[in-house]
């Protein structure tokens, strides 16, 4: 899964991005609907994919870091790590 976030790596589009960036929580943790629906419209909205991603990252992580309590440590670390390097 990883390597095929991987190949979209520094890219601008916007649904790239966000196609990412929610892959990648939605491994980490379930996401609520609404705050998905939230962050494609922001995308949409946006013309610069790189900081349309940064926020949308921005705002998915820090509802994804309030839910991760019970999750196994080792996976949410290496989640929360890979989104990291995404910037």
């Amino acid at each position: 899964m990883l390597a095929h976030l991987d190949s979209f790596r520094g890219t601008h589009d916007p649904e790239a991005i966000f196609h990412v960036l929610r892959t990648v929580l939605c491994l980490i943790v379930p996401i609520d609907p609404d705050l998905v629906q939230m962050g494609i419209m922001n995308v949409e909205q946006q013309q610069d994919g790189h900081s349309c991603g940064k926020h949308v990252l921005q705002m998915l992580t820090g509802a994804a870091k309030k839910r991760v309590k019970g999750l196994d440590r080792c996976f949410r670390e290496e989640g929360l790590r890979y989104i990291a390097t995404l910037d």
